[in-house]
């Protein structure tokens, strides 16, 4: 038997990590895999096929085992190795999505006596302590450790010389959220608007803000026009939520459109949007159906320009960006110049390429010839939990993962994003 073990940050609620995870899943599953999840935050559960794994979650995940007393993290591997139940000559592989998963997949690993591939889904990478950092050079001198795009093995090292190879970038196909469904969200949308303006992704990404200035900033070169303003996706943040209602609030002639979390997204509600604004894997998503779509940089909002006018797709690296153009003139461009952009709309040719790449992503796995892995004492020093890092140690080690867990629902709680009145131009669900 062959077992496919994910040690990933949730399941619940809904990004491009999790959509990448269920397409991987569903590869995995076609060529005979068991597929495992195991992940570290409650919510709410927008795929269907994930209802399985409800039940393998465990808080402790979230965090390095640093945090936790010992006899805790033991008992987090026990039960997580008991679970996956390998019989003698089971092949495993386990694969994590951050530095925290990592540290608790290679002890996993080490258990199993498998192959563990830290493949990091983030964008931004905080700096790692030593012991992080030795334990993620061992990782990349194994073939082991790989990122979203080419300099992001650089960033997770903090080491502009570290060579990049193939095996240092991964794929995480994650574009295909967009299906033809019921669409009960057209209806909030003004008829009588003369532009609609859309952006795609979660609402606390640090390129959101310069987004809403851009969009303001297009809205104010034509104050006499009316528009929709669509944000699809959710927030844990309400001073995000709360920014965009304010800023939007001074605009008479502008329909706020918050849909909150959602999936699949319809394909009749995304078609109505003439432009998009958005970063990574979410500008694929909505440009692989043929709606004009506004690149930008996801840590500072810079704009990149627009997909399959001012470049196409895997020209450009995720942090790119041309300081030149404003969002509003990308913005400009990709409505007046609709009918010169390249689409690529082939969903045959995109689920070919996916295929390939997660092949190409196993073949790593044969890489190593033996199952070596790091230094379990090393392991157990690791922490990022830089914020409220002694806050966080105290808790783990006084009251266990359920204390962790409750100041993190209490500081990060998902919230409501129509939880207060919003004003006579705001149509809302």
């Amino acid at each position: 038997m062959k077992t496919y073990v994910f040690i990933i940050r949730r399941i619940t609620d809904i990004s491009g990590a999790i959509q990448y995870v269920y397409n991987k899943t569903n590869y995995l599953e076609n060529k005979g895999w068991r597929v495992l999840i195991f992940s570290a935050l409650h919510g709410p559960l927008y795929i269907d096929k994930f209802q399985k794994y409800k039940n393998y979650i465990f808080p402790q995940l979230f965090l390095t085992p640093h945090c936790f007393r010992e006899k805790e993290v033991e008992t987090v591997i026990n039960q997580i190795v008991k679970t996956i139940e390998l019989r003698q000559g089971d092949k495993c592989v386990v694969e994590s999505d951050a530095l925290e998963r990592a540290v608790w997949a290679e002890l996993i690993a080490q258990r199993l006596k498998c192959p563990h591939l830290a493949y990091f889904v983030r964008e931004k990478h905080i700096h790692y302590d030593e012991n992080a950092l030795r334990f993620l050079r061992y990782k990349y001198e194994r073939h082991e450790l790989a990122g979203i795009v080419k300099e992001s093995i650089r960033l997770i090292l903090h080491d502009e010389s570290v060579q990049l190879r193939d095996d240092t970038q991964f794929s995480a196909y994650c574009n295909n959220v967009i299906e033809d469904r019921d669409d009960k969200f057209s209806s909030l949308l003004n008829n009588k608007a003369d532009y609609s303006l859309g952006y795609l992704g979660r609402l606390e990404k640090p390129c959101v803000p310069s987004i809403i200035e851009g969009m303001c900033a297009f809205i104010s070169r034509y104050p006499n026009k009316m528009y929709n303003v669509v944000m699809i996706g959710g927030s844990t943040k309400k001073e995000r939520v709360t920014f965009i209602r304010e800023r939007f609030a001074g605009f008479p002639n502008v329909n706020l459109v918050l849909t909150g979390n959602m999936y699949p997204i319809p394909l009749s509600f995304v078609k109505k949007i003439d432009v998009f604004i958005s970063t990574a894997g979410s500008v694929a998503a909505t440009y692989n159906v043929g709606i004009p779509t506004v690149r930008v940089n996801p840590l500072n909002g810079e704009p990149v320009g627009v997909a399959g006018l001012d470049y196409l797709p895997g020209e450009k690296e995720l942090y790119d960006s041309s300081p030149d153009m404003t969002i509003e003139d990308c913005i400009e461009k990709a409505i007046t110049l609709k009918a010169q952009i390249s689409f690529l709309t082939n969903s045959e040719v995109y689920n070919k390429e996916m295929f390939e790449e997660f092949e190409r992503q196993l073949s790593f796995v044969n890489v190593n010839k033996t199952n070596d892995s790091f230094d379990k004492a090393v392991l157990l020093k690791i922490n990022t939990a830089k914020k409220f890092r002694r806050v966080f140690w105290l808790m783990g080690h006084c009251l266990g993962a359920r204390g962790v867990n409750s100041f993190w629902r209490i500081c990060h709680a998902p919230i409501d994003i129509f939880d207060s009145k919003p004003s006579s131009n705001y149509i809302y669900i």
